[in-house]
């Protein structure tokens, strides 16, 4: 995934690889308050599954990654 593939980030998107590939997203995740950042469970979890997890709005958070990795100022 390159940046102009950042819209590509939906709710099966994996949460290790996200951050591997867009460091920039742990921003979102640790604005949210979401422990996802150096977790060892990020590498099965998807976005949607850490939503449902820690009780997000999926479309809000998808937004804000996707903000977040094109370098827009919109996130949590």
């Amino acid at each position: 995934m390159t940046p102009a593939d950042a819209s590509l980030i939906g709710p099966d998107t994996n949460v290790e690889a996200l951050l591997d590939r867009f460091p920039v997203a742990a921003t979102v995740f640790l604005r949210r308050r979401m422990h996802c950042v150096g977790c060892s469970m990020a590498r099965f979890e998807t976005i949607a599954d850490v939503c449902a997890i820690y009780r997000q709005p999926l479309q809000a958070m998808l937004a804000d990654l996707n903000a977040a990795v094109r370098g827009g100022a919109h996130a949590g």
